[in-house]
Formats: C-alpha cells, sequence, structure tokens
C-alpha cells in the first residue's frame, strides 16, 4: 500500500518562477554564483519600517476569538497577506525582527502564524534564487517555529529535485552551527523538504541518515509530518485517522533501509509527533466541554469531571499503545514527543488531571517528561 501511495505521489507539478529582485543586488549575485551557504544574509532597510510591520501584524488579532474554522482561516488570511507585503516591499528583515514579539501577544495569531508563512512562497511562485535569497534574509529568525525559513525550505521543495537537492539543504542547515534550535529546525524543514520534493520513502531515510545523528530525529519528524499534517497548503498524503494503520508499516520499512539506530529512531520520533495531534485535541476537546474554550489563557484554575479525566487517560493509553507497536527499542523517542503534545496549559487549568495522563506511561524518562510539563517535578 506504502508503495502505491508514493507513486501516486510522484508526479508532482513544479512551480512556475515569477522573478522578484528586492534584496541587496551583492546577495543575489552570491546566490547566482553557488555562494549561498555562505552565510546570512540581509538586505538594505526598505519597506514601511519595523513598526510599519508591528502595526501591520497587529491588525490581524481579531477583535474576538474566532468562532469557527471560516474566522480562523480569516486570521491566516490576514497574516499572508502581510508576509507578500513585506517580501514585494523588501522588509523581510524588518518583518522578522517583530514577528516572535507580536505574535506572542495573541493566541490566534501564534497559532496562524507558520501556515501563513507556508502561503507566501506557495501562492507566490517564486524560483530557486529567490527562495535561496528569502532563506538568507530569515533562516536567524525562531519566530513561529521558524516559519518564513520553513516557508523558504518547503518553498525549494516545490521546485524538485532539478532544482535544488537535499544535500544543498542541508549544508544550509549546518552553517547555522552555534544555535541549536536554529539547526534542528532548519533539519525538521530537511524533511519536509524531501517528502515535498519527492514523496520517496527511500529518499527520506537517505537525507534524514545524512544530516549529524545528535540532530537527526527533526528530520523524521518533518517527512511524517509533511506526510500527514502538513503546514503547507498542499494535500496531504495520508489522513490522521489513517496514522495507525500506515505509520508501523511505514516505520518498519524505514528501519529496514536504515544503516544506523539513530535513523531509525527518527521515524519513531516523528510518528510520535503525528499520534500526539489526537492527544491534543482530545485534551482541547474535554476541555472545551468543562470550561467553554479549548484552553482559556487567563483561566482560574478548573476540575474537569471523572468522566473527561477518564477519557483523557484513555487517549494516553491509546497514543502509548501506538508507540509501543514500533518497537521496544524505539518506543521511547515516540513516547517523548507523544507527551509534548499535552498542551502545558493543562497542568495549569487542571494538573490533577494532566498528571492522570501521565500515569498512563510506565516509570521511566516518558513519564518524566510528562509530569516536568505538568508544572510539578
Amino acid at each position: 500500500m506504502i508503495a502505491g501511495r508514493l507513486a501516486r505521489l510522484s508526479g508532482r507539478g513544479t512551480v512556475t518562477s515569477v522573478r522578484r529582485v528586492v534584496f541587496l543586488p551583492v546577495l543575489l549575485a552570491a546566490v547566482l554564483t553557488g555562494l549561498w551557504w555562505a552565510g546570512p544574509g540581509r538586505e538594505e532597510s526598505a519597506g514601511r519600517g519595523v513598526g510599519g510591520y508591528e502595526r501591520l501584524l497587529r491588525s490581524c488579532i481579531p477583535a474576538e476569538p474566532p468562532a469557527n474554522a471560516e474566522e480562523a482561516l480569516a486570521t491566516r488570511l490576514c497574516l499572508g497577506d502581510a508576509f507578500v507585503a513585506a517580501y514585494d516591499e523588501g522588509g523581510m528583515v524588518d518583518m522578522v525582527s517583530v514577528l516572535a514579539d507580536v505574535t506572542a501577544t495573541d493566541p490566534w495569531l501564534r497559532v496562524s502564524c507558520h501556515p501563513a508563512a507556508h502561503m507566501l512562497t506557495e501562492r507566490e511562485g517564486f524560483g530557486k534564487d529567490e527562495l535561496l535569497v528569502l532563506l538568507s534574509a530569515v533562516e536567524r529568525s525562531m519566530a513561529c517555529d521558524w516559519a518564513l525559513g520553513h516557508a523558504a525550505v518547503s518553498g525549494l521543495g516545490m521546485l524538485g529535485g532539478e532544482s535544488v537537492t537535499a544535500g544543498e539543504v542541508l549544508e544550509r542547515c549546518l552553517a547555522l552551527s552555534g544555535d541549536e534550535p536554529l539547526v534542528r529546525s532548519c533539519i525538521d524543514g530537511l524533511g519536509h523538504f524531501v517528502w515535498i520534493m519527492s514523496a520517496s520513502l527511500e529518499e527520506s531515510v537517505a537525507a534524514c541518515e545524512s544530516a549529524p545523528a545528535d540532530v537527526r530525529l527533526s528530520c523524521g519528524g518533518g517527512v511524517l509530518m509533511q506526510m500527514f499534517e502538513p503546514a503547507t497548503q498542499t494535500e496531504a498524503a495520508y489522513g490522521r485517522p489513517e496514522a495507525p494503520s500506515v505509520i508501523p508499516g511505514f516505520c518498519e520499512a524505514w528501519r529496514g533501509l536504515a544503516r544506523e539506530q539513530r535513523t531509525v529512531e527518527s521515524c519513531a520520533h516523528g510518528a510520535g509527533y503525528v499520534y500526539g495531534l489526537d492527544l491534543r485535541d482530545a485534551v482541547f476537546e474535554e476541555t472545551r466541554r468543562g470550561t467553554g474554550q479549548p484552553l482559556p489563557v487567563d483561566a482560574a484554575p478548573v476540575s474537569l469531571s471523572a468522566e473527561a479525566r477518564s477519557r483523557l487517560v484513555d487517549a494516553a493509553v491509546r497514543g502509548r499503545g501506538r508507540c509501543d507497536a514500533l518497537g521496544a527499542d524505539v518506543a521511547s523517542f515516540c513516547g517523548n514527543m507523544l507527551v509534548r503534545s499535552i498542551p502545558e496549559h493543562l497542568g495549569r487549568v487542571d494538573r490533577a488531571a494532566m498528571l492522570a495522563m501521565c500515569e498512563a506511561f510506565p516509570a521511566g524518562p516518558v513519564r518524566s517528561v510528562c509530569v516536568s510539563r505538568s508544572g510539578q517535578t
């Protein structure tokens, strides 16, 4: 089944190139001569300036929390338009300098920011040169989980393997050495890149195994996220309900191609992320039932009902079982990602409920991670 699915995905089209020369000519010349990995670039001050982009971002804050998916999409589209404006005006450096602080002030901006960034490079029809220049401008910003960096790397993947190779993307990631969060985010982007570019199990394993062992887990996370829950606006290869039936076979095939155990673990790491989406949503659902909101940011502590706690524990047990099915040697790598999907805010809303979920995991590192996220050591 996996092979057939991959074959159907292999005919992905490329993106039409639309040239925009809005950055330093010297930097663009460096890109054109193949020296794009030399280090971060910086554009000249342009556009509406730092204050202007801060105001533009704040204009996207909804007056009331979105009541439905359509209203939530409106926030994302507003942010997407802001990123397009900053790019067209040559103001991406100023934009990324305020992005983290502004989005941190509003939960709806925060959750919308990453997918909105991907809209920029998907609907603007970038070519290789423009994407590499964009990456130079934004790659040192961790704002919104390295949102604009991911957007640039994913855009490169959409161009296909003939334009940019996984090795070139990896080289760019390694040039960020000295800042571990940036490197890990970029390696995660490598996983997204290789699946977008190839939809190939074999190429994904090879690309991830080429990454240094200490950051390799992030690559597997990027591959599986792109398969099941892409931040890009493209359709996922698999629906999330398929994950429990697809992932075990996929990771077993991944294991057969891997030469190193760390590579095997990277698939389990990605599996934990995907399985964790169901666990996260279970928390949202139960807290919505109990408080009227998915996780009220400023709410006083509440006590969920015994039935709600029981359902959350059942969800945690289900997730643990899915991780265990991947093999005893990798279950903890899946579990560590799984428990990180439980929103930390649950520990402030109903710590007892979160600790009950943590008890679903055997004593050891995974439970310890879970308990530490509840606010209890």
